[in-house]
């Protein structure tokens, strides 16, 4: 149905912590994991560098091998959503230094450099990359509250709030990859699946 759409849109809500990725082709294949090391990475803040940053840049490679597949009007796109004051840490087993840094420090800092967003405006760029008609022609782009604005940048209305992703999420490879895994993980081969990339 997304394909006989006039304006047909998939959006993969990502984040920023895909940049800490490490997935493994192999491992996805044979261990249904996507990046094995993924307790090594854990850290300060949790599990953001581990598995959580795998599935996020799972999330963009899938995203950009569905675009090539889709026909018609239809759009894939993913997009980093905004942080804002949320009881997100509310979960994770922290100690007392970690708590207080996080409350503190890590979110007075994060308004400062403007990446943390009010909760008035968290939810625009999500809004923005799912109706602005203008996107439809940003098949396969990942957005950000980051690169603001997400209108009037200057730039065609398609260009605007446009993120710079890692190496590994822009690898047409890597996207193609992912995505077979994916299908042949879900035991997909019709459909989509079985589509080759335009």
């Amino acid at each position: 149905r997304i394909e006989q759409s006039s304006a047909g849109r998939v959006v993969h809500v990502s984040a920023k912590a895909h940049d800490f990725a490490n997935i493994s082709l192999d491992a996805m294949r044979s261990e249904k994991m996507l990046g094995p090391d993924f307790t090594d990475r854990q850290g300060m803040m949790g599990n953001l560098a581990g598995s959580y940053a795998d599935s996020k840049l799972a999330q963009i490679l899938f995203s950009s091998a569905l675009n090539r597949r889709l026909k018609g009007n239809a759009v894939s796109l993913s997009l980093h959503p905004a942080i804002t004051q949320t009881e997100f840490f509310r979960d994770i087993k922290s100690s007392a230094v970690f708590t207080f840094l996080q409350k503190n420090v890590m979110r007075k800092i994060g308004q400062a450099m403007g990446s943390m967003q009010t909760q008035e405006d968290a939810p625009k760029t999500q809004i923005h990359v799912s109706t602005h008609p203008a996107l439809q022609e940003a098949g396969g782009e990942y957005f950000s509250p980051l690169y603001p604005p997400l209108v009037d940048c200057g730039k065609p209305a398609a260009r605007c709030g446009i993120s710079d992703r890692s190496a590994v999420a822009s690898d047409p490879k890597m996207q193609e990859e992912v995505f077979k895994i994916s299908c042949d993980l879900l035991g997909l081969e019709g459909g989509l699946c079985g589509r080759a990339a335009k």
